[in-house]
């Protein structure tokens, strides 16, 4: 004769173990956000899109002031070149060269962007692509940046989390420049990076920055993804005992007893 209390203490088991054990896998399976894959010409922040591209309105380097860009087009001179900027102005801006090979033209100097880069121009004020994370949780943030510029002065690169400073570097020429004292001769420069872990609220702001108090304006290549951290594997039997304990207290009764 069928024990009803037995199906439904297994019953109960089988549908909290495997609730346990999906959502501790699905924790290793999150897809990292990714500012070049992720890049949208159409979509600046809003709906859909975590990150946004922008600017501290307030000349400086002030978090608080994060204006998104409002404008984007085409960049004349260029072949497939996109910009997020603010009509009448040249900078500050951020530039997308989708192609698969390095685009060169003639609005902007000697600039070669990169196949599938992001560029900031922090002439003008600090360039900013920003990241809103999705939820809670500790998060890998990986950075790095590259002056990708022939003429003008390095700038400094930076990373924000919730207006609170946590990096800064000042971008420079390769050290085999042939003219150690010309700041401004050489077009891509040392690779500056940046990698931590933090643990960080639902809607957590992170900003990666490039800015050179206005005169210090080289256009600087930016790599940066933020990856949510996988629940370790070892906690995968610790959730699914909890959950198995769970089940026993739900139905009242040790499991499989006549």
């Amino acid at each position: 004769m069928l024990n009803l209390a037995k199906l439904k203490s297994v019953k109960m088991l089988g549908i909290l173990v495997a609730g346990v054990a999906f959502s501790v896998l699905a924790c290793g399976s999150v897809r990292a956000a990714n500012v070049i894959t992720d890049f949208s010409a159409t979509n600046n922040g809003t709906s859909g899109n975590a990150w946004s591209y922008g600017y501290y309105s307030s000349g400086t380097l002030s978090p608080s002031s994060f204006v998104k860009f409002p404008d984007e087009r085409s960049v004349p001179g260029y072949t497939q070149l996109d910009e997020w900027y603010t009509s009448g102005t040249t900078d500050p801006n951020v530039i997308y060269n989708p192609g698969s090979d390095v685009n060169t033209g003639s609005n902007f100097g000697t600039i070669d962007f990169q196949p599938s880069s992001i560029n900031l121009g922090p002439a003008g004020g600090p360039a900013v692509v920003e990241y809103m994370v999705p939820t809670a949780g500790t998060y890998d943030i990986s950075a790095a940046f590259r002056t990708v510029q022939v003429g003008n002065i390095a700038p400094t690169a930076y990373v924000y989390i919730d207006g609170v400073q946590k990096y800064e570097q000042q971008l420079s020429d390769p050290p085999n420049d042939p003219n150690p004292n010309n700041t401004d001769d050489q077009q891509f420069g040392i690779i500056s990076s940046y990698n931590k872990d933090w643990l960080l609220p639902q809607n957590a702001t992170i900003d990666f920055v490039v800015f050179g108090n206005i005169s210090n304006n080289k256009t600087t290549q930016l790599i940066a993804s933020v990856t949510a951290v996988p629940l370790p594997q070892a906690m995968l039997g610790s959730a699914l005992l909890l959950g198995c304990l769970a089940a026993f207290r739900l139905v009242g009764r040790k499991p499989f007893a006549g």
